[in-house]
């Protein structure tokens, strides 16, 4: 009769602690961006703000008769509609500026119907602007945040409902 003899194989705290050290060095470097990061992608962001603001210029205009609000009051009329004073200030300037909002209204587009608006997807209805008051607003973009405030750029809210984001120097041209 033939019995099999099986290899011992000895671990050792030592080995143990090694192994797991390897693992430890090689995943660190992987997660370490992911965690770093991850205490920005609680706050709300800019882009967010100004979709929604945009969100509720759509909603306003539907309620009175497709026309968008006066310039001098428009935060004040779509205020309803977002029931959040907060989405009314830019998330940057928070920390320093906390009595600050941040975003204009393009005032071109006051008391307009949005239905006489060419190219909604092109046409942009608010802006990040110099302005930081309420119900900031000013002729075409000339109120536009300049330095930019977001990576060169700002955010936008076009006439359809979109967000998106810009370079002052594309916007100028």
């Amino acid at each position: 009769m033939r019995t099999w003899r099986r290899s011992v194989r000895f671990s050792t705290p030592i080995l143990n602690l090694c192994v797991t050290c390897g693992c430890v060095g090689i995943l660190v470097p992987i997660l370490f961006p992911l965690v770093a990061t991850s205490r920005y992608d609680h706050r709300p962001s800019c882009m967010s703000h100004i979709k929604q603001l945009g969100l509720a210029l759509i909603l306003y205009s539907q309620d009175y008769d497709n026309r968008l609000p006066r310039a001098g009051d428009w935060m004040d009329a779509t205020y309803p509609y977002s029931k959040n004073r907060n989405v009314y200030r830019c998330p940057d300037l928070q920390p320093a500026r906390p009595k600050d909002f941040g975003y204009a209204f393009n005032s071109t587009f006051a008391n307009r119907a949005m239905t006489a608006i060419s190219d909604p997807w092109q046409e942009i209805l608010l802006y990040d602007s110099t302005n930081l008051s309420w119900n900031a607003n000013a002729p075409g973009l000339t109120g536009m945040a300049n330095p930019p405030r977001h990576h060169g750029g700002d955010n936008v809210g076009f006439a359809d409902g979109h967000a998106g984001w810009v370079k002052l120097t594309t916007v100028r041209e």
